[in-house]
C-alpha cells in the first residue's frame, strides 16, 4: 500500500481477526506519540487512504470515538442509522472503506489506558448479530491484540 505503510506481523492478526469474524475488513489501530491512533494492521482494506487514517482521540459523535471514550466496544450499523447521515460522515473510515456494518473494540490496559482498537467492518448490509458481538467480545478478551 501507499502512503508509508509496510507489511507487518500486525496484518497477519487483522487477517485472523478478519476471517474469525466474516469481516471484509478489519484494522489494528495502536496508540502511538502524541496520543494518535493509528493502523498498525490491515485486512481487506481497499483504499490506500485507510492506512493514512489516524484517529486523534474521543472527540466527535462516531462509533470509533465512543469506543475511545467509553473503553467500552460499539458498533456501527447502517440500517439502523439510515435517517441520520451525519454518522457516515463522521467517520472518514466508513466512507473510505464502503463499511456498512463495524464494530470498535477498545484494547486497555490493566489501568484502564487505552494501548489500541480493533475495528472491524463488513461492506454488505449483514450487521453483527448481539451473538457475534459476544463471539468476538469473548475470543477478544481471551487473546487481545
Amino acid at each position: 500500500m501507499d502512503g508509508g505503510y509496510t507489511f507487518a506481523a500486525s496484518d497477519i492478526e487483522a487477517e485472523r481477526w478478519r476471517e474469525e469474524t466474516d469481516s471484509d475488513f478489519a484494522g489494528i489501530a495502536r496508540l502511538y506519540d502524541g496520543g494518535r491512533l493509528r493502523f498498525a494492521g490491515l485486512s481487506g482494506s481497499t483504499s490506500i487512504r485507510t492506512s493514512q487514517l489516524t484517529f486523534k482521540g474521543a472527540r466527535g459523535d462516531g462509533f470509533i470515538a465512543t469506543a475511545i471514550r467509553s473503553g467500552r466496544p460499539t458498533t456501527y450499523n447502517a440500517q439502523a442509522t439510515a435517517g441520520l447521515a451525519t454518522s457516515v460522515r463522521s467517520e472518514p473510515l466508513l466512507l473510505a472503506e464502503s463499511l456498512l456494518a463495524a464494530m470498535a473494540l477498545p484494547f486497555l490496559e490493566r489501568t484502564g489506558q487505552l494501548t489500541g482498537l480493533l475495528i472491524v467492518g463488513r461492506r454488505g448490509n449483514a450487521p453483527y448479530s448481539e451473538s457475534e458481538i459476544a463471539s468476538v467480545l469473548a475470543a477478544f478478551c481471551q487473546n487481545s491484540l
